[in-house]
């Protein structure tokens, strides 16, 4: 265990980890999916990629070793600061994410590596996702402007539009309204306008039944925790309700939203 001292500043988040900032690097807790995503992470360098952190490797006490990307997070500000809902930075999300999307597909990782849901090859129409593009996730500079994703321990195979429609709902704001205002808005955002916007910006041609993929999303996050809280893992149990209305709320506004948005693509 890296020592705590005037040189190394625990950071918030990190969830289930450690979270160290020691200089210009940040220290991890490590997981057998460490290789993997330190493999994607040295791809992405090397086409140029510059929204993710760079590899350094593991430390003598099996940290992984990153760059710290400066800036501000939600971890870091009491609340949900106000940038995460900025328009602006809906679009900057969209464009980063397709950035992203458009560097990785030529990685193509062996069978052989771990991801943290197990090993396998990419199959036909898959690339290595970051599969957890949220808010908790997004670094912006000091004027709030979102240039970078962090926290890439669930990155691992699926498809470009399973990663977009797990972040539409994050960033667009697909929230019953309790959720909603956790998360600070004070009033009801417009969920149409700002899905068009997103997907306008990340340049998402085929938008049929893009809709249901993002309620099959919700719905695999609601069924996963339900697991979590199956195997005793308790700090999950007040997702299950909060996610369980997200999806309740999606399916209520799956035509509205699948009309307009295809009316506008028309």
């Amino acid at each position: 265990m890296i020592a705590v001292n005037d040189h190394t500043e625990r950071l918030a988040g990190g969830w289930g980890g450690t979270v160290l900032r020691t200089g210009g690097t940040v220290r991890r807790s490590t997981g057998h999916w460490t290789p993997a995503v330190h493999e994607l992470l040295k791809h992405l360098e090397s086409v140029g990629f510059w929204g993710a952190p760079r590899v350094f490797g593991v430390d003598s006490e099996g940290h992984e070793v990153l760059t710290f990307i400066d800036g501000q997070t939600a971890a870091s500000a009491e609340g949900w600061p106000a940038w995460l809902r900025f328009e602006a930075n809906l679009v900057r999300v969209a464009r980063l994410l397709r950035r992203f999307h458009d560097a990785v597909e030529s990685f193509r990782p062996g069978p052989s590596l771990q991801w943290r849901d197990g090993s396998r090859g990419l199959r036909d129409g898959e690339i290595i996702g970051h599969n957890d593009v949220s808010l908790a996730n997004l670094v912006a500079d000091s004027t709030g402007r979102i240039h970078s994703l962090i926290d890439w321990d669930n990155a691992g195979p699926t498809t470009r539009r399973r990663d977009l429609a797990y972040a539409t709902w994050h960033v667009v704001g697909l929230h019953a309204r309790d959720h909603a205002r956790a998360r600070g808005w004070s009033k009801a955002p417009d969920i149409a306008r700002r899905l068009q916007m997103f997907l306008d910006a990340y340049g998402l041609e085929d938008r049929e039944g893009f809709v249901d993929d993002i309620i099959a999303c919700i719905g695999a996050a609601v069924r996963s925790c339900r697991v979590a809280v199956q195997a005793g893992d308790h700090g999950a149990r007040p997702f299950v309700a909060l996610l369980a209305r997200d999806l309740e709320f999606a399916c209520q506004h799956r035509s509205a939203l699948e009309q307009r948005n295809h009316a506008m693509h028309a």
